[in-house]
């Protein structure tokens, strides 16, 4: 009998995460820029049935490497704080381009290395539903030579 519960409880934490697994993604989590370059990265959600919002947190580690979220054309986004709330003017299901992040590496940057998180995502389904999204990091790796600096460094051993 204890082992048909510890089955069962396994079973709808299961359940329960499997809703996570393919609900919010981004086409590119690792990425590698110089000094002063800037790159973007899109996020999707995969929505299971019909949604009116998807939100979450925008979060970036170090000033070197800041990240903004731009929503896709023919969504609303309502900025609080770090959190976007994305809401759609027709119900959505699918995978559905939410929008973009564009990331900007300083000029001046000193970190290695930033990451970008989304985080506390959520979408609330037409049923009233609100739906737990896995979270998603992005890590930028920052190559401190640019091209110029390497100019320079060939010119020097010549």
């Amino acid at each position: 009998m204890n082992i048909t519960k510890k089955m069962l409880v396994a079973f709808i934490f299961f359940l329960i995460n499997v809703n996570l697994t393919y609900a919010l993604s981004v086409d590119n989590n690792e990425l590698t820029l110089t000094r002063g370059e800037n790159s973007t990265v899109d996020v999707y959600a995969d929505l299971k049935e019909d949604t009116a919002s998807v939100s979450f947190s925008l979060v970036f580690t170090t000033y070197d490497v800041p990240a903004t979220f731009k929503e896709n054309k023919g969504f609303k986004n309502e900025l609080s704080g770090t959190k976007n709330t994305i809401s759609f003017t027709k119900l959505q299901k699918g995978k559905i381009k939410l929008g973009t992040i564009k990331i900007d590496v300083s000029k001046d940057a000193r970190a290695n290395s930033g990451t970008i998180k989304l985080t506390n995502a959520i979408a609330s389904a037409s049923s009233g539903k609100v739906i737990k999204l896995n979270p998603i990091e992005i890590t930028v790796i920052v190559n401190k030579n640019s091209n110029e600096d390497k100019a320079k460094e060939s010119n020097l051993l010549k």
